[in-house]
Parts: structure tokens; C-alpha cells; sequence
């Protein structure tokens, strides 16, 4: 699958405030990692999030690289009046993702 309709996934996940249509795409063992925030958190924890806490939407998706499971590229996140950037690595097998690493800072729009 491509890194863009996972990443389709999450926006819809988070825009509609339910666990569909990201859950059934996530692996199990699934985790997302976030280093800057020192955090790995395991599917049903980051779905939560999603849900709860997520951005409002995320968008502007770059795939910068894409073969053998393996995803990179950037996307934009919406929280309220703050937009960041946010490069993403992810890994996928047998068409579900299981792991998820971002980090993320303010974008600068001048």
C-alpha cells in the first residue's frame, strides 16, 4: 500500500474522531514512535490519541521515498492555530503497517 493512503487513513481517522479507517491498516504490533517527545506507543494507545488528541488534519503529503515496505517523506499537521512539519518513516508487511517514526517542528511560513 502507499504512504499516501495511509496517510489518508490517519487524516480521515482524525477528522472523524473514530478508529476507522486507520485501525484495520495498523499491524498489531504496530508502534509510533516519536523520539523528540521520547515516546513509542502501541496501536490502541495511538489510536486513542487519534481520537482524543490527535491534530485537527494533516496534509501537503511528500513521499520522498517509497520501495521494499519501506516509506519516507514529509506531511504537514494541524493543532488549532499551530501548523508543523513532520518527516515520517514507516514500515510495512503483508500490506499493514507496523511501525511509524515522526519528528515534527513549527512550519515556518515566511
Amino acid at each position: 500500500m502507499s504512504a499516501i493512503k495511509y496517510l489518508e487513513a490517519w487524516n480521515q481517522t482524525m477528522a472523524t474522531k473514530t478508529e476507522e479507517p486507520l485501525a484495520s491498516l495498523l499491524h498489531d504490533s504496530f508502534h509510533m514512535h516519536s523520539p523528540r517527545h521520547g515516546e513509542s506507543t502501541p496501536k490502541e494507545e495511538h489510536l486513542k490519541w487519534c481520537v482524543n488528541e490527535g491534530p485537527d488534519s494533516i496534509g501537503d503529503f511528500k513521499v520522498l521515498y517509497e520501495a521494499n515496505g519501506v516509506m519516507v517523506g514529509t506531511h504537514s499537521a494541524t493543532f488549532g492555530d499551530e501548523k508543523l512539519l513532520v518527516m515520517y518513516y514507516g514500515k510495512e508487511k503483508n500490506g499493514k503497517l507496523t511501525e511509524w517514526t515522526i519528528n515534527s517542528g513549527p512550519l515556518e511560513t515566511s
